[in-house]
């Protein structure tokens, strides 16, 4: 076939061989052949998918988590900045006071201390005084030769007795101060120390007045913030590209040649269509199951033996310290040096000590923390705590000072209770350290289900430290109760009036032809060891009448002994007597007889002290 032959005809009917036509001056090499005997470029590629939408928004955070409860607050109260005790081998009489105020003995009746932040003080000086004859003798405080207070301790002959006296200082600088005991007298009187006669005592107390109550703890940490909620769904995908523009047809030619290689493909299209709106936000994630319902709640151990309010807390408060506290110390050394887990540990805690059961999974909490805490230090450190009773005593005493009259723990003083033996002095900080995270992880709730079994036992609380408790009409009217008004030696029983004290009821017959003011008092409680009582009283007896004073307890050797100060008339009286002593009763009387007329008396204040458990609660002053 020659070059001039027709063109080739396209398959199909009449197909036939022919020229190819020319395929024009430009070199393109895109160019192919196609049946109708004609060159062309391809068309061009499709254009690429328009970028998917944008991802939709985050759906909203969850909520944060609770914030967590606030710390236990610190103990409050007075202190006893400090004391002094004096008593001679062999009795000692001092004498010949002066007549003006002068130290007793500079070397063994002074007591120093530092000032406390208020700059008030209470100074108390107790000890045994026999006036030898008529006429004022004054006890003083003395600084530097300087006298900061006195004040009359007796008036007329009385015999030998015991007496006290309190002075208040205000504006007391920073720093140490020693204070001297003075006095001085009108007429001879003796003051007394030794074997027979007993101690010579200097007291100095922090003299603001206490809260009963600690600073509040810090708040707790916030809880963890909530999870964030779901993802959106992906936005739409944008529009497909437009599709790029078809070549050229070739000019017709001769007979088509071989395919040629295909070409490279055509340049990428525009890019797609706008990008997609956002996607919706995600649905909010559906609430959780609810929780399991809580605990039944735990009460106040039970009382068989009809116990008062502080005898109760001193059998909890031993309970607590000496088999719930130091048994699971005990048995988390144990678990730890028998290689015996956690909950293994609990487990053998929680039939040993009832109660625990109830809070199981407070117990295991809390068992975790003192597990954990003895693996991570000297085991040894832990081990001689327990060997030492003196810790758990102390513990006994916070608890029982921080109870007070309420009968165990409850959700308002466990706080209290938790901050008290946080407070204790002379135990090793990392053991005290781990009981009371341990406390705080049993909470009120563990703590009350772990004491049940105290109200079944006994403590002793004796060595629990000196308590101090008052009856001040005004200001603790409620608690005059505390004292069983009895029937008159002459006269009809007294009566108590709120914000005045007990007085008398009407006059009856007394000695002769004497008229009769009687108030007779008897406060009883459980055994406890009793230091000193004190009695504030004033009568007025101007007919020349005589009167009957007396302050016992049920640890003297007769029923009747005179403790207080003989006048039948005058200003207010303050008389106080050593006892020192357990007793379970004590019983005031104060008896005034006139001849002519009928005139007043009132005891307008009462106050004990002692140590151990205080039968009426918590000290007050």
């Amino acid at each position: 076939m020659s070059g001039f032959d027709p063109p080739f005809t396209p398959a199909g009917s009449g197909h036939r061989g022919g020229s190819v036509p020319d395929p024009g001056a430009t070199a393109d090499p895109r160019l192919f052949l196609r049946q109708d005997a004609t060159f062309a470029a391809p068309a061009g590629a499709t254009g690429a998918s328009g970028a998917d939408g944008a991802t939709g928004a985050t759906g909203p955070a969850g909520a944060d988590g609770a914030t967590g409860a606030t710390g236990p607050g610190a103990p409050g109260g007075n202190a006893l900045l400090a004391v002094h005790s004096y008593r001679t081998a062999t009795d000692v009489y001092y004498n010949s006071p002066p007549t003006s105020p002068a130290a007793i003995d500079d070397a063994n009746l002074i007591v120093t201390f530092e000032a406390p932040a208020s700059g008030t003080v209470l100074v108390r000086l107790s000890a045994n005084t026999d006036p030898q004859s008529s006429g004022y003798t004054r006890w003083a405080i003395l600084e530097a030769g300087t006298v900061l207070a006195q004040s009359a301790i007796a008036y007329l002959v009385n015999g030998i007795s015991g007496a006290t006296l309190a002075f208040v200082l205000t504006g007391v600088s920073a720093g140490s101060h020693t204070y001297k005991w003075g006095w001085s007298s009108e007429t001879s009187a003796l003051l007394l120390t030794g074997p027979t006669f007993g101690e010579a005592v200097m007291e100095v107390w922090d003299g603001a007045p206490g809260t009963g109550d600690g600073a509040t703890g810090a708040t707790g940490a916030t809880g963890p913030a909530g999870s964030d909620g779901a993802t959106g769904a992906t936005g739409p995908a944008g529009p497909t590209g437009a599709t790029g523009a078809t070549g050229a047809d070739g000019a017709p030619g001769g007979a088509t040649g071989p395919a040629g290689p295909t070409g490279p493909t055509g340049p990428t299209g525009p890019s797609g269509g706008a990008t997609g709106p956002a996607g919706p936000t995600g649905a909010t994630g559906a609430t959780g199951a609810t929780g399991p319902a809580g605990p039944a709640t735990v009460g106040l151990p039970s009382n068989p033996s009809g116990n008062s309010a502080p005898v109760q807390a001193c059998a909890v408060a031993t309970y607590l310290a000496e088999t719930v506290l130091k048994h699971s110390v005990q048995g988390a050394v144990d678990g730890y040096n028998g290689l015996i887990n956690t909950v293994t540990t609990a487990a053998s805690l929680i039939s040993i000590i009832p109660g625990l059961g109830l809070e199981v999974g407070l117990a295991i909490d809390g068992l975790s923390i003192l597990y954990r805490a003895v693996g991570s230090s000297t085991v040894a450190t832990y081990q001689s705590a327990l060997d030492d009773p003196t810790v758990w005593a102390r513990l006994k005493c916070a608890i029982v000072h921080a109870i007070g009259n309420d009968g165990g723990i409850t959700d308002a003083n466990a706080a209290g209770v938790i901050g008290a033996v946080a407070g204790v002095t002379g135990v090793d900080a990392g053991v005290l350290t781990t009981i009371t995270d341990y406390m705080t992880a049993l909470g009120p709730a563990g703590l009350r289900a772990a004491s049940l079994a105290g109200g079944l036992n006994s403590g002793d609380c004796t060595g629990c430290g000196d308590w101090r408790y008052r009856w001040l009409p005004g200001t603790n009217d409620a608690d005059a109760g505390d004292w069983t008004i009895n029937a008159g030696r002459y006269g009809p029983a007294a009566h108590y009036t709120a914000g005045v004290g007990w007085e008398p009821g009407a006059a009856g017959s007394g000695h002769g032809s004497n008229l009769s003011l009687d108030i007779d008092l008897t406060a009883t409680f459980p055994a406890t060891f009793i230091t000193s009582m004190a009695v504030q009283w004033s009568a007025s007896d101007n007919g020349g009448g005589y009167g009957n004073r007396e302050m016992d307890a049920s640890s003297d050797a007769t029923g009747y002994m005179f403790g207080m100060n003989p006048g039948n008339s005058g200003p207010p009286h303050n008389d106080a007597r050593v006892i020192n002593a357990s007793c379970t009763w004590l019983h005031i009387a104060l008896e005034t007889d006139d001849r002519t007329t009928l005139d007043t008396e009132v005891i307008t204040g009462i106050q004990v002290t002692g140590t151990g458990v205080c039968p009426w609660g918590r000290s007050n002053y």
